[in-house]
């Protein structure tokens, strides 16, 4: 049976889907910067299909593949398809812990920092508790963070300390509320508190720098900071997003095309997309541009919590309800989202100068896609009281459909009129 038979007794739109063929079978890549977000997949776990707690604090994928879910009712290892419960408390197993931080260290142990409870290591299947015998006393764990010379950084709400060979010390600083870390280029420890932000010497935790609203930090209190690729610092905090280079500060807001001022999270994926998490939803920041995406698009919660990229190139996104994963695939959809006319889409064509044409005889646009930009116009004049019925032809030729990736052969396009 030829593609023309198959198509037989078949409405146009359905028809569409029969005759899209893949270029390439399916692999694993980053997120395509030339794409929104609402064009990549998204996949949800919630209460209802499996998610084991409702709020995810902190998310990370390790080095065996696994995926590691902190939440507000304990630790969980994620495969792909099932949660696994991990105990954390070596004297109650069965006592579920809030988790607040996670770490992998170059041991490949697991650093976890909890919400209440201290700190805790687990290597090799076993779980260790760190206290005062080894010179740590914080109880609220904030962040943690490994140096590129194996110092592990950690930061509560009573302190900020630092190991070596797995003993801690106290760095004496002003602020006591520590809630971000990261190491630059440089070798440098920056560290985020209620009061600014500090940058120190990693081996002897010794004052470089301080940064705080007089310099032109939006807010003074810090939530979340990363460098990215070209060596800006962001800053995230409770009024705003600053970038900083060379001690120059450039803020952005919800003015600017952000979810909102309130930032939780920062992650740089392989992409170099900057992705912030907000108070109101998911931001991405590329080309210059800044797009949004929320609980209206069909972010599982709007709060967004924490955000990690795995080894395939997917982000991790964890929120107050929810746990969310956005991939690249193979199709790319179109939407009034992207520009579209309208989301019911009766024809495609595309012309010699390479633009695609999207039909709509709903609402009797079209709509044109050409490098890159979506451009809306009406139908001939009495399409209003017409139904335009397209006709397809299939032969020799090729062009392209949905996307680079996906093609359809197409001869001929006509379209014939049926007056009421």
């Amino acid at each position: 049976m030829n593609l023309r038979d198959t198509m037989r007794g078949v409405t146009f739109p359905a028809a569409l889907l029969l005759i899209v063929i893949l270029s390439r079978p399916f692999e694993a890549r980053a997120l395509d910067p030339s794409k929104t977000i609402n064009q990549y997949g998204h996949d949800v776990w919630l209460r209802q299909n499996g998610l084991p707690a409702t709020a995810v604090k902190v998310c990370l994928q390790t080095r065996d593949g696994y995926v590691w879910l902190g939440t507000s009712t304990g630790l969980f290892r994620f495969d792909g398809v099932s949660f696994e419960v991990v105990s954390t408390n070596p004297e109650d197993p069965g006592n579920l812990e809030t988790i607040s931080a996670l770490c992998e260290s170059t041991d490949s142990s697991l650093w976890i920092g909890t919400g209440y409870s201290g700190l805790r290591n687990l290597k090799n299947g076993k779980i260790r508790s760190y206290g005062p015998a080894d010179g740590f006393s914080g109880r609220q764990i904030r962040c943690l963070f490994e140096s590129r010379a194996g110092h592990l950084w950690v930061g509560t709400t009573d302190g900020l300390f630092r190991s070596s060979d797995r003993r801690f010390s106290a760095i004496p600083m002003e602020q006591t509320y520590f809630a971000s870390l990261f190491q630059d280029f440089g070798g440098r420890i920056w560290v985020g508190s209620e009061n600014g932000v500090s940058v120190l010497d990693d081996e002897f935790g010794t004052l470089l720098l301080r940064i705080s609203t007089p310099d032109g930090l939006p807010n003074y209190i810090t939530t979340s900071m990363l460098e990215d690729h070209e060596r800006n610092v962001w800053i995230g905090t409770n009024n705003g997003l600053a970038r900083w280079k060379d001690g120059v500060i450039k803020t952005f807001t919800k003015a600017d095309g952000l979810s909102d001022n309130h930032i939780l999270t920062i992650q740089e994926d392989r992409d170099h997309n900057l992705w912030v998490g907000t108070y109101n939803g998911l931001s991405r920041f590329t080309r210059g541009k800044w797009s949004a995406y929320s609980k209206t698009e069909g972010l599982s919660h709007s709060q967004v919590l924490s955000i990690a990229e795995d080894r395939e190139g997917s982000l991790w996104v964890a929120t107050l309800e929810g746990f969310n994963r956005f991939k690249d695939v193979n199709i790319t959809s179109y939407t009034t989202l992207e520009g579209l006319g309208n989301d019911y889409v009766s024809g495609i064509v595309q012309t010699k100068d390479g633009t695609i044409w999207f039909f709509s005889n709903v609402n009797s646009t079209l709509t044109s896609l050409k490098d890159g930009r979506m451009t809306i116009s009406s139908m001939p004049a009495g399409a209003s009281k017409r139904h335009w019925v397209p006709s397809l032809t299939i032969g020799m030729g090729n062009s392209q459909l949905c996307s680079p990736m996906v093609r359809v052969n197409l001869v001929s396009f006509t379209f014939s009129s049926l007056t009421d």
